[in-house]
């Protein structure tokens, strides 16, 4: 069974890249610390071309909210090895000792993700995270062949919130070792496996 295979099933909903961001001031995921940015970090962020921003809608209401950027993710030895051993990625085998030499490989990161409070637990994210991970392969701007997330460890005001159980149900696995004094850890998760 894949990951994330919880979908969300809605004929309505609708997902549009935006650059007006005034709606995300009516925008409440209900966790303070991400409420917080997207009432006062995101749209710099946007605007400044850090991230693109997209809107989920279904109907006339904003159900959830994304934003993604390129990015490299760096593997070590370990993590190669743990990817082999797992079995966890497709290559074709005349390019695989050219991969697996690589330092450095194109990703694509979910720079943020929030379903509204009131769709919590809905699947909307699921849905969300696997509608991104095909994205990230159809898109042919650049070679692309990880998607990444800074995964929230803890809130600052809601110290029961975690995300990085919801990305290890979607197939992402951490490529960094938990540190205390920073509130995400940083996850992975093949596009090809």
């Amino acid at each position: 069974m894949r990951p994330g295979n919880r979908r969300f099933v809605s004929r309505d909903v609708v997902i549009s890249g935006v650059q007006d961001t005034s709606f995300l001031k009516e925008f409440y995921c209900g966790i303070q610390q991400m409420d917080d940015f997207i009432h006062d970090g995101l749209s710099l962020s946007v605007a400044s071309n850090f991230c693109k921003l997209y809107q989920v809608s279904s109907g006339e209401e904003t159900i959830a909210i994304f934003s993604l950027t390129f990015d490299a993710l760096h593997l070590d030895l370990e993590d190669k090895e743990d990817l082999q051993a797992q079995d966890r990625i497709i290559l074709n085998p005349h390019y695989e000792e050219t991969f697996w030499s690589k330092r450095h490989y194109p990703a694509l990161e979910i720079s943020y993700l929030a379903v509204r409070e009131d769709l919590r637990g809905s699947g909307i994210g699921a849905f969300l995270v696997e509608e991104i991970i095909q994205l990230a392969g159809r898109q042919d701007l650049a070679g692309c062949q990880f998607v990444t997330v800074e995964a929230m460890t803890h809130s600052s005001t809601d110290r029961d919130y975690t995300a990085v159980g919801f990305y290890s149900k979607m197939g992402f696995v951490p490529c960094e070792y938990p540190n205390p004094s920073k509130d995400t850890l940083r996850m992975f998760r093949p596009l090809y496996y």
